[in-house]
């Protein structure tokens, strides 16, 4: 979900262009009502971010997972919504912890 920069490098920076192709499929999932594949998208981002310190974005990703379980699409989109912006900026907030330690 978050492969890294550089697959050498072990301090396991994010490549922050990879998580779209999760939140396209969830949403890909929601059109066709295919609660399997938003099940599965929805718990391998919560993992994902719950190891990078993303509680919110975690949290939002564990609802779409449940959703996908019960086959409850209704508020999907607006998590799928809130939820790119949190990884955004969870994204955004590591990227500059990495330009700190850096220095």
């Amino acid at each position: 979900i978050f492969p890294l920069k550089n697959p050498k490098n072990r301090s396991r920076q994010p490549e922050p262009s990879h998580y779209p192709m999760q939140i396209r499929l969830m949403r890909e999932a929601i059109e066709k009502s295919d609660g399997a594949i938003l099940q599965g998208a929805g718990h391998a981002l919560k993992g994902a971010l719950k190891n990078l310190a993303a509680p919110v974005a975690s949290g939002l990703a564990a609802e779409l997972e449940e959703m996908g379980r019960c086959g409850t699409y209704q508020l999907a989109p607006i998590k799928i919504t809130q939820l790119e912006a949190e990884v955004i900026r969870a994204v955004e907030a590591l990227e500059g912890l990495c330009l700190e330690t850096s220095k």
